[in-house]
């Protein structure tokens, strides 16, 4: 089983409103969200919430915000705002809202998709892409595991209308009554309880052993969902 905040967070709330999970490994994040869409999965953790992912499914109340940043090589000049990239290369996740930011309101830059972080951020640093977009935790997170060479290069913030992005957890549409107690649950940590989680992961000192979020699939049985 994976570890990381998400997975830690979601087992509090399924222990405290009785249910049991399963996690699922393995595939990469495209995958996830398709497997949820068909219904083979019941929850995607580590979401922010899009008008296109509300269509599809319901949200959870947010428990980890985050600021998304430009993230390019050392050398090279910070970004201020996405029309520097125009004519560009970012390297982006396949599925991602990045991607479908950049598609819809950017189309002057080129997207290049990867499977997951690692080839983005190799992409970047080898040149095959000019920069990337990220969470700065997440980022962070990365050059503290060793991931040198690159810098983060300023603050995407016409990402998502100029707001902080939030993470949820993602269900079915039929799902309302489990939306609605992770949410009661949610409510009834503390605040302590909250951050303490958080530091947990994301404090430098324990980062190379643990991811800061972590998309973490779950799945429950046929009583567990009604």
């Amino acid at each position: 089983q994976a570890q990381c905040l998400s997975v830690e967070l979601l087992n509090l709330l399924a222990q405290r409103i009785g249910i049991k999970i399963e996690y699922i490994t393995g595939a990469t994040f495209e995958q996830f969200m398709q497997q949820h869409k068909q219904g083979e999965i019941d929850v995607v953790s580590t979401i922010s919430r899009t008008p296109e992912r509300e269509k599809l499914g319901l949200f959870t109340e947010p428990y980890y915000q985050m600021k998304v940043a430009f993230v390019t090589r050392k050398t090279d000049a910070d970004i201020q705002s996405f029309d520097q990239l125009n004519g560009k290369t970012v390297a982006v996740m396949k599925g991602s809202q990045f991607e479908a930011f950049l598609k819809t309101n950017h189309p002057a830059i080129r997207r290049l998709a990867f499977n997951n972080m690692e080839q983005m951020l190799e992409a970047v640093w080898n040149g095959e892409a000019d920069a990337t977009l990220e969470a700065e935790d997440v980022i962070k997170y990365w050059q503290r595991k060793g991931v040198n060479g690159l810098k983060i290069a300023g603050e995407a913030k016409e990402f998502n209308d100029w707001k902080i992005q939030t993470y949820h957890f993602y269900l079915h549409n039929d799902a309302p009554q489990l939306q609605s107690l992770l949410n009661k649950a949610l409510a009834s940590l503390s605040p302590n309880e909250l951050l303490s989680m958080q530091n947990k992961w994301i404090n430098p000192s324990t980062a190379e052993k643990t991811a800061p979020a972590g998309i973490m699939p779950a799945t429950f049985t046929a009583e567990q969902r009604e």
